[in-house]
């Protein structure tokens, strides 16, 4: 309590707060009326400043904050989404990938990858090499004006959909034949090992 007297004392014993004393006694009893007014309305209005800039202040990181738990409720929502979406494709991809023929799992992967079905002929499954635990199964397929990128992203996809039945790509033979679009042909052989 004494640092807060001390401070007042000091500020009243300055020369400045005197010469602002002094005038202010010299002034009429009207003028001081607006003066006081003048000061009780400077307050007055810093105060509301200062209060309506908090207000602004705390909506604003309100709307933040809701803006922030939407996005991780959002975020949140999708991921689970994602993982149901992901269980069930990876259930349906491996019990489809085990049972279907080689074919019949190229045509799926045609039809899932929105790949032009028109421009790739799929052969027929041939026997391939056996050993003691596996039989080797063949299927080859024949594309035309094909860009690289529709044919890597066929290799990965029947390469990744066929995974359980251990799906690879044996042979791969492209021809560029000079296409001024960039087009290519060729063939791959698809190899698919099935326990005896």
């Amino acid at each position: 309590m004494s640092k807060i007297s001390n401070f007042f004392d000091k500020i009243t014993e300055s020369q400045t707060f005197l010469d602002i004393k002094s005038k202010y006694d010299a002034l009429d009893a009207t003028t001081k009326l607006y003066v006081q007014i003048g000061c009780l309305a400077s307050v007055v209005g810093v105060v509301a400043l200062s209060l309506i800039a908090s207000i602004a202040r705390l909506n604003s990181i309100k709307n933040e904050i809701h803006e922030r738990e939407t996005l991780i409720g959002f975020l949140q929502q999708s991921a689970d989404n994602i993982k149901q979406l992901k269980a069930s494709q990876d259930s349906g991809s491996n019990n489809l990938a085990m049972t279907m023929p080689l074919p019949q799992l190229i045509d799926s992967v045609l039809l899932n990858s929105g790949i032009d079905k028109t421009k790739i002929e799929v052969g027929s499954e041939k026997d391939g090499g056996d050993d003691k635990e596996s039989k080797e199964y063949l299927t080859e397929i024949k594309f035309s004006q094909f860009n690289i990128k529709a044919l890597v992203r066929l290799l990965f996809s029947v390469s990744e959909q066929g995974a359980f039945k251990t799906v690879s790509v044996k042979d791969l033979t492209i021809n560029t034949k000079d296409d001024p679009k960039g087009y290519i042909e060729g063939n791959a052989v698809f190899s698919s090992h099935r326990p005896k």
